[in-house]
């Protein structure tokens, strides 16, 4: 576990007989959490710690798949540290604003934290296995690469957009209910 060993597990720990592939998977923590007893760490804490492991797992070129949340930590000035390890590859994570959407009828309007996508029309791999599949994104990170990336990307999901969707700062209170 990534708040507690500061060096993620070798491929001889997790598959020690070498038959498939090891894909690390990465579940930001609520920043905003405090601890849940004595021997946790509070939301900020956390995030540090996995971030400087998903920084050791993309330095030796492993394959993650990411999970980004929202993150308390820019709205005080800092970095989030879950998205930061990101920023050597070219990507930026608006974490600090979370993608919502507004839905209205005659009725009443709401305020949206989750999408349902199908995947762009892009050749690739992922999107003929996923092509026809209703993916929901819940509180979705909107992610832009740099011109001078380090690497290609592939947009696989992309929400549409217009006045209806926005990134929101003054999300903390919706996130709490």
């Amino acid at each position: 576990m990534a708040t507690r060993d500061a060096e993620p597990p070798t491929l001889n720990t997790l598959n020690p007989d070498g038959v498939g592939p090891v894909v690390y998977i990465v579940l930001s923590p609520d920043s905003s959490a405090s601890a849940r007893s004595e021997d946790d760490l509070p939301g900020p804490e956390r995030a540090v710690a996995l971030g400087r492991a998903l920084g050791l797992l993309l330095a030796r070129r492993e394959p993650v798949l990411l999970s980004l949340y929202p993150s308390v930590l820019p709205s005080y000035g800092e970095l989030d540290p879950v998205a930061a390890p990101l920023a050597d590859l070219g990507i930026v994570a608006a974490t600090a604003t979370p993608l919502l959407s507004r839905s209205a009828d005659a009725r009443a309007s709401q305020v949206l934290t989750e999408f349902s996508l199908l995947a762009s029309g892009v050749e690739h791999p992922i999107h003929a296995a996923t092509k026809n599949l209703p993916t929901v994104l819940s509180w979705p990170i909107a992610l832009t690469t740099a011109e001078d990336a380090a690497l290609d990307t592939t947009p696989l999901l992309s929400l549409p957009t217009g006045e209806t969707v926005w990134g929101e700062s003054q999300w903390l209170s919706l996130w709490r209910t």
